[in-house]
């Protein structure tokens, strides 16, 4: 059986308001609709959120849960599994190591619990996406992500959240609120988005019903860092412990042209704002995506974490999709330079061996670089965006075609 905690313990609510185990579940819209025999499931848009008591035994949740007890793997857990590969922790195993965020061991969890249908009550970690209302269109992120990128693909359902979701099962507020509230042992609960503070009002609603719980929760909101809210800053201080998770994967020009729409001298000054109002219950913290656009600015962005008195950690995290901006894209004598450097550097933030042995374990696939110039290609044609222009090095960093012979 496929050993995870968050089957059994964890509940993720995405964008439009679909519910999966977690935030590193795969695609839930390709696999949502069919069973673990590939059965159609009817009436798919009528889901078991009507019923806010019901949305831990969401029926995509049970199928999954029934295919982990028949020792099948779920497809939508092979982000973690191809993260295994490299050699570095994955959600999974992070989940089952850090287990003081489920408040047991996994091997402690009773057997009568690890069942298709849980109780409320075992519910530890809530993973709540608000919506796709977001001011970035990060290059590696799709209409779920970004109303903008919805917006330029001339999608019909451009903007959708819980209050306003794709499919028609109406306002999802209440129920999102009282789930929320009927979850007393929750443990963790993480707020994104989107863009999560182009939300104010329903983040609004969600920080005041979990208000009840602020001594015995921790609330992590994922943000881009573009935006201030001094009100909302206010409802956060009133938590024992958050974390503010910025979505930060490089400097200058790298942060500005991976998370387009993004200014690197605005994020800096927010980040000294909310050092001065942030109580020291608030961590900031820095998530960085690393891929083949930023990978030549890693070793800076690692010094300047360093230098930022305001940041407290860095976890970096390494692209799995869209696979064309993978560090795999990368020359391997980049790869090792980058190793290098990391490697004589003195970091007190940021894991040294999940980031080298990450590169080390990389397996470079030459022959996605024609995929990697046809995206850019159309986001120069419809954003104006030159990436051989913004990030001049990536000509001689990336690997070409032709070097798919002599690998």
């Amino acid at each position: 059986m496929l050993e995870c905690n968050y089957f059994w313990k964890a509940v993720y609510i995405t964008t439009n308001g679909w519910i999966t185990p977690c935030c590193y579940f795969e695609n839930p819209f390709r696999i949502l609709y069919r069973d673990s025999d590939g059965k159609l499931i009817k009436n798919y848009d009528i889901p078991d959120h009507e019923n806010s008591n019901k949305m831990h035994n969401h029926y995509n949740l049970v199928d999954i849960r029934k295919q982990v007890l028949n020792n099948k793997t779920p497809t939508g857990c092979m982000k973690c599994i191809e993260t295994e590969q490299y050699g570095i922790q994955s959600h999974r195993q992070g989940g089952l190591e850090h287990y003081e965020r489920f408040d047991v061991h996994y091997n402690s969890i009773p057997e009568k619990e690890k069942t298709p249908n849980i109780e409320i009550e075992n519910i530890r970690h809530i993973d709540l996406r608000m919506g796709n209302t977001c001011n970035f269109m990060c290059v590696m992120c799709g209409n779920n992500e970004s109303h903008l990128i919805a917006k330029e693909n001339k999608k019909q359902n451009k903007l959708f959240n819980l209050a306003s979701p794709t499919v028609g099962w109406g306002d999802q507020t209440d129920n999102i609120l009282s789930f929320l509230d009927n979850a007393i042992n929750v443990k963790t609960v993480n707020i994104g988005g989107g863009e999560p503070f182009y939300n104010k009002k329903l983040l609004t609603k969600i920080l005041q019903a979990l208000l009840s719980k602020n001594k015995q929760i921790t609330v992590t909101m994922i943000t881009n860092g573009s935006t201030v809210d001094e009100n909302i800053f206010k409802l956060l201080n009133k938590f024992n412990n958050v974390n503010m998770n910025l979505s930060l994967d490089g400097t200058d020009q790298y942060i500005e042209t991976q998370r387009w729409n993004s200014n690197w001298e605005k994020i800096k000054n927010n980040i000294v704002i909310m050092e001065q109002v942030f109580n020291p219950t608030v961590l900031i913290r820095v998530i960085p995506l690393i891929t083949a656009l930023t990978i030549t600015n890693l070793t800076k962005l690692l010094q300047w974490i360093e230098d930022t008195d305001a940041i407290y950690d860095c976890d970096p995290e390494f692209v799995i999709d869209p696979k064309f901006m993978q560090c795999s894209l990368v020359k391997q004598s980049v790869l090792d330079k980058v190793i290098n450097d990391v490697s004589a550097m003195k970091l007190t933030k940021t894991s040294k061996k999940r980031i080298c042995t990450y590169f080390k374990n990389t397996k470079q696939t030459p022959e996605l670089r024609y995929e990697f110039d046809e995206y850019f290609s159309d986001l120069k044609k419809l954003r104006g965006l030159d990436v051989y222009k913004a990030i001049p090095e990536l000509k001689d960093t990336l690997l070409t075609m032709s070097e798919t012979v002599l690998i």
